[in-house]
């Protein structure tokens, strides 16, 4: 099976520091050296946009929870709830 298999190695790499193994990967065509200097900041970055929508959910999900905490607490022993 191939799903296992990487296909990517996302990393800052130059080709001075480049491994013995890295190097032949990029003989065999495997690996291409990066032509550029990668810009870290920018890279990671990328869908920060997200994490706004992500602060949101984790929101929606802590007050999910404390109000099945909030039923729960109802439904114990001794605990008096209005009735309608």
């Amino acid at each position: 099976m191939t799903e296992n298999l990487p296909v990517a190695k996302i990393v800052p790499l130059t080709p001075a520091e480049a491994s013995l193994e890295e190097l032949e990967l990029v003989a065999s065509g495997q690996l291409k050296l990066p032509e550029e200097v990668m810009d870290e900041e920018a890279f990671w970055s990328i869908g920060s946009e997200a994490a706004a929508g992500h602060e949101a959910l984790l929101k929606a999900s802590r007050a999910l929870s404390d109000d099945r905490e909030d039923r729960d607490a109802g439904c114990q022993p001794g605990h008096r709830t209005s009735s309608r």
